[in-house]
Order: C-alpha cells, then sequence, then structure tokens
C-alpha cells in the first residue's frame, strides 16, 4: 500500500516538470536526438531543464524553418542556426549570448538589441533591410553581406576588427570611429567616397564595384591587400603601402600607378584602364599580372624573378595593348617560349627584349651578335620561311621579329 501511494505521488510530480513549446519537428526532432526533449517524439515539447544550461547548439543545416523554443535556451552563448528556413529568429531572452551564425536563411528582421554581450554576429545572405547593433558594444566580428542595407551606425562598436556589408545598397558608410578594423568589405554596393583615414589597422579593404572616383590610402600604411576593381578612380597613390601583397585595381580611369615602393607584390591585376606605361622591375616577389586592355607603349617587367610568374594567362596577360611592341624581361627566349600567343598571354606583336630602350626587335646593326634559334609565333623551333612572321632570338637577349617576303 506504502508503494503504491508513493507512486501515485511521483507521478504528479513528473508531470510537472516544465516544458518548452517547440513547434517545429526538425527543431524537436534534433533536440530528442541529443537527449534535451522529453522522451516523447513529436508532441512539439521538451524539457525545459535539458536545455536552459546548455552554452553551445548547432542546429546549421537542419530544415528547420521556426526557433520558437530558443528562447528558454537561457545560458547560450553560441548559437549556429545557419542554412535553414528561417525567416524570423526572437532571442531576446538569450542574453547571455556571445556568437550568433544565422546567415543562408530567411530572414526578413534581425533584433540584437537585447544581446549587449554579442561579439561575433554573422547574418549574410537573408532579406534584411536593417540592422541595428548599437546596442552590441562588443562586436568584433560583423558578416552582414548579401543583404538589403543601406544604412548602418557602427559608432558604437568600437571594437569591431572584421566589418563585411559587402553586396547591399549603401551609398555611403562612416568608419571613423572605427580604429581597430583590420578588414572592411565594403564591395557591390553604390558607395560613392569612401574616408579610411582613421582607419590606420587594416590589413585589407575590398571595395570593389561602387562608384568610387577617389581613394586615399596613404594613412592605411599596413595595407597587404586593396581591392578597388569597377569604380572610376582616376589616380590612386600606393607609395606608402609598402607591405602591399595583392594590388587590384582594373576596370578604372587609371592613366598612370606606381608601384615601385610595393616590393612585396605578388598578384597585380590593372587591365581596363587607360595605362601607358607600367614599370614593375622592383616588384621582385610577382606572382600575377594582368595588364591587357590597356594603351600600353612600354612595359618592364625585369624583376630578376621572372620565373615566379606562371606561364598562362591566368597568371599573365598582357593582350589587347595595340601599340606594345617591345616588352622588357629578364630573359627573352624564357619568355617567348612560355608567354605565348597560343597560352593567350600576349598578342601576335608583342615580343621580348633584355632592353628594348637600346635593342629594339627591329634593330639589326649589331654585327657581332649570335644567332640562336627561330621560334615561331606559338614559341616552337622552326626553320625559316618565307612570307610567314617568324622571331629570330639571339645570344645578347634581342629577338627580332621578321617576315621574309618573296
Amino acid at each position: 500500500m506504502k508503494k503504491l501511494l508513493l507512486i501515485l505521488l511521483c507521478v504528479p510530480l513528473m508531470s510537472l516538470a516544465q516544458q518548452t513549446y517547440v513547434p517545429d519537428d526538425n527543431f524537436e526532432a534534433y533536440l530528442e536526438s541529443n537527449g534535451m526533449g522529453n522522451g516523447i517524439a513529436n508532441d512539439d515539447y521538451v524539457t525545459t531543464s535539458n536545455i536552459n544550461t546548455l552554452t553551445t547548439i548547432d542546429l546549421s543545416s537542419k530544415n528547420i524553418s521556426d526557433l520558437t523554443g530558443i528562447s528558454d535556451f537561457s545560458a547560450l552563448l553560441y548559437l549556429y542556426c545557419q542554412d535553414n528556413q528561417l525567416s524570423s529568429i526572437n532571442i531576446s531572452n538569450n542574453t547571455s549570448l556571445t556568437y550568433l551564425e544565422c546567415s543562408s536563411n530567411q530572414l526578413t528582421t534581425l533584433d540584437v538589441t537585447s544581446n549587449v554581450n554579442l561579439t561575433n554576429l554573422k547574418c549574410s545572405y537573408n532579406n534584411l533591410s536593417t540592422l541595428d547593433v548599437t546596442f552590441n558594444p562588443l562586436l568584433i566580428f560583423l558578416f552582414a553581406g548579401n543583404n538589403q542595407i543601406s544604412t548602418i551606425n557602427i559608432s558604437n562598436n568600437l571594437d569591431l576588427v572584421n566589418l563585411s556589408i559587402s553586396s547591399n545598397l549603401f551609398s555611403s558608410i562612416d568608419v571613423s570611429n572605427n580604429i581597430n578594423l583590420s578588414v572592411f568589405d565594403c564591395k557591390n554596393n553604390q558607395v560613392a567616397s569612401l574616408d579610411v583615414s582613421n582607419n590606420t589597422n587594416l590589413i585589407a579593404l575590398y571595395c570593389t564595384n561602387n562608384t568610387l572616383s577617389s581613394l586615399d590610402v596613404t594613412a592605411n600604411i599596413l595595407l597587404e591587400s586593396l581591392w578597388c576593381d569597377d569604380n572610376q578612380i582616376s589616380i590612386l597613390n600606393v607609395a606608402n603601402n609598402t607591405a602591399i601583397k595583392d594590388l587590384i585595381v582594373d576596370n578604372n580611369d587609371l592613366t598612370s600607378i606606381d608601384v615601385s615602393a610595393n616590393i612585396f607584390l605578388e598578384l597585380f591585376f590593372c587591365q581596363r584602364n587607360d595605362l601607358t606605361s607600367l614599370d614593375l622591375s622592383g616588384n621582385y616577389f610577382l606572382q600575377k599580372l594582368w595588364c591587357f586592355d590597356n594603351q600600353l607603349t612600354s612595359l618592364d617587367i625585369r624583376n630578376g624573378n621572372n620565373l615566379n610568374i606562371g606561364v598562362t594567362f591566368w597568371d599573365f596577360d598582357i593582350t589587347g595593348n595595340y601599340s606594345l611592341f617591345c616588352v622588357d624581361v629578364d630573359n627573352p627566349s624564357w619568355s617567348i617560349m612560355n608567354w605565348t600567343v597560343s597560352n593567350d598571354c600576349i598578342d601576335s606583336w608583342n615580343t621580348f627584349s633584355s632592353n628594348c630602350g637600346t635593342s629594339t626587335v627591329i634593330d639589326n646593326q649589331l654585327s657581332n651578335r649570335i644567332h640562336l634559334k627561330t621560334v615561331n609565333v606559338l614559341g616552337r623551333d622552326t626553320k625559316p620561311k618565307r612570307n610567314t612572321p617568324l622571331f629570330y632570338i639571339y645570344n645578347d637577349g634581342t629577338v627580332e621579329k621578321k617576315i621574309i617576303i618573296e
């Protein structure tokens, strides 16, 4: 009788355990399968005591469309819910949250004003039109790209180190207070002017595809990557950016650019500008060069390390410069064998010399030079032929382009 009474007393106590409503079947199934449920599948409830001390949960790619119930995860520090079908999320009760990753959903709004401890917020690839981070002073990383945001106030986010707002609707952005910023990505917007003079800790700046007519990076002496292609920039001074490795300035209005101070330059894309001359003789570490579709008449690549540059058009492309007949290189023989028309690296009128200024490809006055070999436009050895353009390579590094007409 006593045992029966004890059982009867325990049953109502068990039924009184606090439950959390979780209407999304996939959310509930994940909790049940990971020991956070109430032991009853598909009843839309889990036991609150099983979730309210949890500090991390990864709900990414679970096909969840409703996160109702997340508010009872009151101790949560890290929430990963990216790549789902969420149109809204209520995290106002998750005040301890420091890391929120909710990218690649269908969010139209996101309220993080109660999450004052947030240091990482990643909400890219949603449908957000506004984002208020003024109550998140501890933010270090903010990734909000590929939304529909047109304005954002980050003046209170003084600890911000990495900011990505690419592919939105910004026409301006004020980063003057964010002096700790090291990576700033604002590409694919409508930004007409950009002041980064206070951001002296910048290592990478990506402002591709905006409407910039000028850009001043003279204060950003730590810059290693500068991508400002697809703008309307006519003057760019990179003399102070001696640490730069990646310089992407294509599709602008540049008529000249001096990269002599950029001795660590590895990647240089300057195609589709109005450049008339280019001196890369001081850029020993150069690996990739695209300068096609300019107005070049002079190109000097005698950096003592041409072998470091690749031999496909992905690595080296100088085509579309219709007045560029001679290119200064380290070793004309190597260049003519590797940077070829067939590889789409050069045009048929481009030739190579170790000194275009004194030994042009049409100069035939040096009587003591020795003819080494003859190659065709594909860089292949051949015998002299009439009515065919061929390249004659000599021991002094000069190359002649000849057509012997019958």
